[in-house]
């Protein structure tokens, strides 16, 4: 049975090992695809908001009036 058990944990380390290679590769050529992509962000300007007050004084309004 240990053999088998020997056998198992090996497998096991080098999936565990392959896993971390292919992690750290994603995240060392993401940073370098940032750098090199030389997008700039902009900050997008939003139009602000109208707010119609005088449906506050339409009659269909009036009798939602609770107080």
């Amino acid at each position: 049975m240990d053999f088998f058990r020997q056998k198992k944990n090996k497998y096991l380390v080098l999936v565990l090992v392959i896993t971390i290679f292919i992690s750290i590769c994603i995240l060392v050529f993401s940073r370098i695809s940032e750098k090199t992509s030389g997008e700039v962000f902009f900050i997008k300007e939003y139009n602000k908001p109208e707010i119609n007050w005088e449906i506050l004084e339409s009659p269909g309004f009036k009798e939602l009036e609770m107080f």
